[in-house]
């Protein structure tokens, strides 16, 4: 009986043994592997970039004006711990990695079917934002979790902390928690309020959906969550949190940029940076790049003050919208874009807003390959009559119908039975190859 009790025992301590070496070896490989990832100079927050014009005439320095680092010391300590609550209420007990979450969020993910819920602590999205791509390759994320394990050997939890609030994006092109005091309420952080705090703390999660000034009841809902959570994890009494959550944001924003008809374009310059070459906004901070565009300036400013000319919108109540691009059709460059009337930094950028084309469309599917076909004219007659193709009647948006119309009137007052009358003339394959050649593939096959 000893000996077989000695035998089933001897097993479980070799594989014991075994694990416990191979979790020493792992260990030691990412302390290695860490050393080998980070770029020490990436946490000194420094070299901006720049866009210049087609002159060469520098456009915007990428907001270099709006970083100003501050120690955590000059921080509130009930503004850090709002971030800390919603962010990784954990963070003063982990290493980098926060257990729990990672296995709470894997589990989630699994019910789920896909991914939902992230597990990142802060040190790990401090990882990402500096020394990463925001691709997502299970490559970047085992990177990510080397590089936040490092950093906590490295450098204390405050002195995380502090980097990561001066390296988070607030939204209208503020990075770091100092400006974004400057931006939305006008003080130094070290006078922000618990509840200000907290309205910022609700914004790096979506900066655009979160603004204050753009979506202010999203982030008034996501304040009151926040101060929620702090009190729920100490760090607030119940008569402090809902005395914050009855006040309101308290905004007083900073005045607009003194070259306000930049702003959509410098916007869209960002966007096309990280889609196309995978450089973030964060990395454009730091990385010292010169960015070369076709703007033209001048042309840049006169849309936009064009743009806000009332007489351009008869006919409404002057709250109407639009955006405008220029493009040079010889080089395919764009040479000024507009993304709205009253358009701030980060805002919504009607250029690239996925919206419906309207009538933009009659010209490109309708009456460009009639004529190309040669069949009409700018000026043949088209039937505008309210009738039916099939279960599909067009009306046009007055209701009124001139029995015939030049396709230049049919163009001009936006006509729908016109256009469908043209559609169904030349035959859908026919608008449809047209649009294909002018690199426009659509599925639909009917006339609406």
């Amino acid at each position: 009986m000893f000996k077989v009790k000695k035998k089933k025992l001897f097993i479980p301590i070799i594989i014991l043994v075994l694990t416990a070496f191979l979790a020493l070896i792992g260990y030691i490989s990412i302390i290695f592997l860490g050393h080998y990832v980070i770029d020490e100079k990436k946490l000194i927050l420094h070299a901006s970039s720049k866009i210049v014009d087609q002159n060469g005439d520098e456009v915007a320095s990428l907001y270099t004006e709006n970083r100003e680092p501050v120690s955590i010391n000059e921080i509130p300590k009930q503004v850090r711990e709002a971030f800390i609550a919603v962010e990784d209420k954990r963070f003063y007990e982990h290493h980098g990695i926060d257990v729990k979450s990672v296995g709470r969020a894997v589990y989630r993910d699994i019910l789920a079917g896909g991914k939902v819920e992230g597990g990142s602590t802060i040190t790990q999205q401090l990882a990402k934002n500096i020394f990463l791509t925001h691709d997502k390759t299970f490559l970047r994320k085992t990177k990510e979790v080397i590089i936040a394990i490092n950093l906590e050997r490295d450098y204390s939890k405050d002195k995380l902390l502090e980097m990561y609030l001066n390296q988070l994006y607030f939204g209208h092109g503020v990075y770091g928690i100092q400006a974004a005091s400057h931006y939305y309420f006008n003080k130094e952080v070290k006078d922000l309020t618990v509840s200000e705090g907290a309205v910022l703390a609700a914004i790096p999660k979506a900066p655009s959906t979160y603004s204050p000034v753009l979506h202010p009841d999203k982030n008034k809902e996501r304040r009151d969550t926040i101060l929620g959570m702090m009190n729920d994890q100490g760090y607030i009494s119940a008569k402090d949190a809902v005395s914050a959550q009855g006040r309101t944001l308290g905004l007083h924003v900073k005045k607009q940029s003194e070259t306000p008809w930049f702003d959509s374009y410098i916007d869209l310059v960002i966007e096309e940076a990280e889609d196309k070459y995978s450089i973030s906004g964060e990395q454009l901070l730091q990385g010292g790049y010169t960015i070369k565009v076709p703007l033209d300036s001048k042309l840049q400013k006169t849309a936009y003050q064009v743009m806000k000319q009332g007489s351009y919108y008869p006919g409404t109540d002057q709250n109407a919208e639009g955006s405008a691009v220029f493009i040079n059709n010889k080089t395919g460059g764009v040479e000024a874009a507009i993304g709205g009337r009253d358009y701030t930094s980060k805002g919504y950028n009607r250029v690239t807003a996925v919206r419906q084309p309207g009538s933009t469309f009659k010209p490109l599917a309708v009456y460009g390959p009639a004529m190309q076909e040669k069949k009409f004219k700018p000026y043949s007659l088209l039937k505008d009559e309210l009738q039916s193709y099939g279960d599909y009647t067009p009306k046009n948006y007055d209701s009124r119908y001139e029995g015939e119309v030049t396709m230049s009137d049919a163009i001009t007052y936006s006509k729908n039975a016109p256009a469908v009358w043209t559609l169904n003339e030349i035959g859908v394959e026919t608008g449809k190859s047209y649009l294909k050649a002018n690199g426009i593939d659509i599925p639909d096959e009917g006339l609406a």
